[in-house]
């Protein structure tokens, strides 16, 4: 019984996480879960950038210096870059169940788990309110409904 109870388990693990290409559903709620997942990341990169995320958290610091000199620039390149990609993956590139498709569904739902978690960790560990700590867990918390819809099959 312990084999077989194990077995499953192994078994969903590898279909659900590990071909992620496995029983996708690519259907207009899907989009609009997306797209929604979008705005609230628009909403997220906004609370980060009036509360100068930059400035408190090293390796958005990092990654803004990889852009620019002044770090508000390089933040606000990277957040308007990654709210363009992703209207324009909303637009364009999620018409049907492909690789493609599924790619991008994957990737929003890799950043939406780790941003949620990785500020919730932060504020956390800093015992205080950071900046995108509210918004963050609206991203996290579509992303989950997005995951849930997607992995969905008739």
């Amino acid at each position: 019984v312990e084999r077989k109870i194990g077995h499953k388990f192994r078994h969903r693990v590898q279909t659900y996480f590990l071909n992620p290409y496995l029983d996708c559903k690519m259907d207009q709620k899907t989009k609009k879960l997306f797209l929604i997942v979008v705005l609230c990341q628009a909403c997220h990169s906004l609370e980060e950038f009036t509360g100068r995320l930059w400035e408190s958290f090293p390796p958005a610091e990092a990654l803004c210096d990889l852009i620019s000199d002044d770090h508000e620039t390089g933040f606000l390149i990277i957040n308007i870059g990654i709210l363009l990609f992703g209207l324009a993956a909303y637009l364009f590139f999620l018409k049907k169940n492909n690789s493609l498709s599924n790619f991008i569904i994957w990737f929003w739902v890799f950043i939406g788990f780790v941003n949620g978690i990785g500020h919730l960790v932060w504020s956390i560990l800093q015992k205080e309110y950071t900046p995108g700590l509210a918004t963050s867990q609206a991203v996290f918390l579509t992303t989950i409904l997005l995951l849930i819809k997607f992995r969905e099959t008739d």
